[in-house]
Formats: C-alpha cells, structure tokens, sequence
C-alpha cells in the first residue's frame, strides 16, 4: 500500500513486477491515499495490520457519538459555541463547548452544565468497531472478487 500517488507510481514496478498494467489499475483504485470508502476501508486496514500484534494491544477508544449540554447561568449567554463536529474519538480533557458569558458588575458568576454524551467503541476513527470492520470485509471480498472475475 502506498501513501500517494506518487509513491505508488514510483514504486510499482519494483512492487509488482511482470503484473499487466488492467491489474495495477485495479490495485490503484484500492489505496489508502485515496478518497472514498474503498481506501477509508483499505487505511483501516493497513493501520490495524501494521501494529505489532503479538505484543501490542490495538485499543478500542470512545467516540462521541451525540452531546446534549444545557447551560445554566445568572449571567447573560453571548454566545454558545460546540466544539466537537461529527463523530470522533474523544480523549480526556478534550473541550466540548465554549460559552462567551456578558458580566453584570458586582455579581460573581454562576455557571452549571448539565447533559449528557453518547459514545461508542471504535478503533480512533470516529466509526464504530462494526461498522469499521464491515467496511474492511466488503472492500476485501469486493477486491478478491474483482479479481477472481479475471482468472
């Protein structure tokens, strides 16, 4: 697998030798460094088969699936901004509003934040673990399958 383009024009013939250009083309379509599901699928699955797999762990970490937060203050709201878009993998400390608050001279402010998140499992890319590995199996048969049409 190749990370660009260029990478793979340049290292092809010492990849694959003797495979016929239709072949390359084929294996082209399906590198990590393009867009779109197919090389979505492919990355995820170079990422996981590149980790040392008899002495590393590959973690499952939380995305955020949705956040529902309320904002409760004696001070007047100015502005309500979420910080996380989409789906993603959060770590700890991550920041997931800011609240631009107007003060009102000779009163402390009080501020409270109620809500809650939804996560999910996934391997960091803001996927689930199923969705992920179901992806990886499609695009995986669809490649043994394209080529099996042509032996």
């Amino acid at each position: 697998m190749a990370a660009s383009g260029k990478s793979f024009r340049g290292q092809v013939d010492e990849w694959l030798p003797g495979v016929p250009a239709g072949y390359r083309t084929i294996i082209r379509g399906y590198q990590p460094y393009r867009s779109g599901d197919r090389a979505k699928a492919m990355r995820w699955l170079r990422n996981l088969s590149n980790a040392d797999k008899h002495r590393v762990l590959t973690p499952a970490v939380i995305s955020l699936g949705t956040i529902n937060l309320q904002v409760t203050t004696n001070w007047p709201v100015q502005r309500l901004e979420p910080l996380i878009k989409g789906h993603r993998a959060l770590n700890v400390g991550t920041p997931l509003m800011r609240v631009t608050l107007v003060p009102i001279f000779g009163t402390d402010s009080q501020v409270q934040v109620h809500g809650n998140l939804a996560g999910f499992p996934s391997l960091g890319y803001g996927t689930a673990v199923g969705e992920a590995l179901t992806l990886i199996r499609a695009t995986v048969f669809e490649i043994l399958d394209t080529f099996d049409k042509l032996l």
